[in-house]
């Protein structure tokens, strides 16, 4: 019977190559590597999307929405004050390992810690604020919110060190840890309180320990003499800078409504968005697969395969948007029946995935170190969006927050393509 099972299973498995290998004549890609490296990811992806799913639902089933929009405004402003944390450090970090620089982990983090602080000023800044205010539950959340910025943000770059090394089982396995760690933690506090600095806590705290104790396990695989890029620390920071107004950017619109129109419509606009990023999730399971991939090949042979690529993600994309559109109803009606106004507006956002294939071509970019390119991207992105946002809001409300995400991501890919495809 044994004999049975193993001879079934590895009837399986060449069954499976064989597939993989035909549809690379379709696809023009590495499927064997996408595959095995995908099958991690996507693992981590599932259980990341279930833990998400569960942590909604207590969400919208255990608090009102003045306090959950309230939660998702601090967390916005915490997303500002993390830029500091030179959030896009990872990226040079797997590009540096890809290429032989193991050492250049550490260093980085180090950075990260160091320019985090500036982030932890800032929450004390926006603390004072709401102190002179009289307001003393966001006094002391942004206090929270400035202890831990340094804890949690610096240390997940371990998965960036693990994509580059190829080894994404590893890097799965402590990002699901990491993940359900967190995600029961904060179901048990939405379960026994509806206070919102306990919520903080219990969001900040499992995150920074988990992330902590990873990074630690991380940095003992590293040899003391492997090679250090001075390069990927520069080009580390250069990209953080500039996500850093994309980063901001993509706060805004949430900041303006919890201003403009209360925390009330700041919890529907955000649950509007939560599957919609759920799927933003799967979707990009491919961009640490990726990055490895192309800094291996030169910019002429990337010019010429990567359109294909890009038809090839995008036709997928349109048939999971078409899918989620008509399930949307359904959906929110059985987990969020608090937020059935949210519908029509998640299905309506959910049409920027559409744009996803941009990261792609950015991702070719950062793997080529095109700085000058990727300035050009993000500076004339965020040029274009930051009064969209403004603007839209203003006039339409949550409408003019998802009617500026569209046109700008539509823009953003259209200048990406450009960059990236026309001659130098």
């Amino acid at each position: 019977m044994r004999i049975l099972k193993i001879y079934m299973i590895s009837k399986l498995q060449n069954k499976a190559k064989e597939w993989l290998l035909w549809s690379q004549k379709y696809t023009r890609t590495d499927m064997l590597y996408l595959a095995k490296g995908g099958l991690w990811l996507s693992l981590g992806d599932v259980i990341s999307a279930v833990l998400g799913l569960l942590t909604a639902i207590a969400f919208a089933n255990l608090l009102p929405q003045e306090i959950y929009g309230t939660y998702r405004y601090i967390l916005s402003i915490a997303g500002v004050l993390s830029i500091a944390s030179l959030n896009r450090m990872g990226t040079a970090v797997t590009r540096a390992v890809a290429r032989g620089f193991e050492g250049s982990f550490v260093p980085a983090v180090k950075a990260q810690q160091l320019w985090s602080l500036l982030g932890s000023i800032g929450g004390l800044a926006v603390a004072g604020y709401y102190f002179t205010q009289d307001n003393n539950t966001l006094t002391v959340s942004f206090l929270i919110v400035a202890l831990f910025i340094p804890l949690y943000r610096p240390f997940v770059t371990y998965s960036s060190y693990f994509s580059g090394k190829k080894l994404f089982n590893i890097s799965t396995r402590y990002t699901i840890i990491s993940h359900a760690i967190s995600a029961i933690v904060l179901i048990v506090v939405l379960y026994l309180t509806n206070n919102i600095l306990l919520i903080l806590l219990g969001y900040f705290a499992p995150l920074s320990i988990s992330s902590y104790t990873f990074y630690r396990i991380t940095k003992s695989k590293i040899q003391p003499d492997s090679k250090v890029s001075e390069e990927a620390l520069s080009f580390g920071k250069h990209l953080s800078f500039l996500g850093a107004i994309t980063a901001a950017i993509e706060q805004l619109d949430k900041i303006l409504l919890w201003h403009f129109l209360g925390a009330a419509s700041l919890a529907i606009y955000a649950f509007a968005l939560a599957p919609v990023h759920q799927m933003l999730g799967f979707i990009k399971l491919i961009l640490p697969l990726s990055l490895p991939k192309l800094a291996e090949k030169t910019k002429g042979d990337l010019k010429k395969t990567l359109p294909y690529k890009l038809f090839i993600m995008a036709g997928t994309i349109g048939i999971f948007v078409l899918i989620y559109i008509i399930a949307a109803p359904l959906l929110f009606k059985i987990l969020f029946p608090q937020y059935i106004e949210s519908v029509f507006y998640s299905q309506i956002f959910a049409l920027g995935l559409l744009t996803v294939p941009r990261n792609l071509i950015s991702e070719a970019l950062n793997a080529h170190g095109e700085t000058k390119k990727i300035y050009i991207l993000s500076l004339t992105s965020a040029t274009f969006r930051l009064p969209l946002i403004i603007i839209l809001v203003g006039l339409f409300g949550i409408w003019g927050a998802i009617y500026a995400y569209i046109i700008s991501s539509f823009f953003s890919l259209i200048l990406s393509a450009f960059l990236f495809f026309k001659r130098p």
